[in-house]
């Protein structure tokens, strides 16, 4: 028993316990492989738990408390603001730009945020290449059951 809790770090250094392994049953070797399923998904689901959702909640939370009031309507977005805004995270720096009063981005809006939402399109720069992605807001294709949402 002791040899199968301990596997995971005998399998590192330990040729004595390959060895061992080979007289294991094959039933023993799948019950082996949910174990270290199970470890893994663990530990997985710490690290995200401890490292990746507070920081997440941190940038919802800070959006929530800054963003305008937004409705997408058939004819692109509308914007509970007159005059561009630009929301810079005191962390991450400016990250969303918004401007009610273009419908497209132009080239040099790029340089002041990650994202770029206007009244038709949302804009976003990938921060590794610098590429940048734009999509159109205004619904196509069949609008029968459409409603303006928030």
């Amino acid at each position: 028993m002791r040899d199968f809790l301990l596997a995971p770090f005998l399998s590192l250094f330990s040729l004595n316990f390959y060895r061992r392994l080979l007289g294991w049953p094959l039933s023993r070797g799948f019950l082996y492989l949910v174990y270290l399923s199970l470890l893994l998904t663990l530990s997985s689901w710490l690290t995200f738990r401890i490292f990746f959702l507070p920081v997440a909640n941190e940038l919802a939370t800070w959006l929530g408390e800054r963003l305008p009031e937004i409705i997408i309507t058939r004819e692109g977005i509308r914007m509970g603001i007159e005059d561009p805004l630009l929301l810079s995270h005191p962390r991450w720096g400016p990250l969303v730009y918004l401007d009610p009063n273009r419908d497209a981005p132009p080239q040099e809006d790029f340089k002041k945020a990650f994202v770029i939402l206007t009244r038709t399109e949302v804009a976003y720069r990938y921060p590794a290449d610098g590429e940048i992605q734009t999509r159109s807001v205004i619904p196509g294709g069949d609008q029968k059951g459409w409603r303006d949402r928030t």
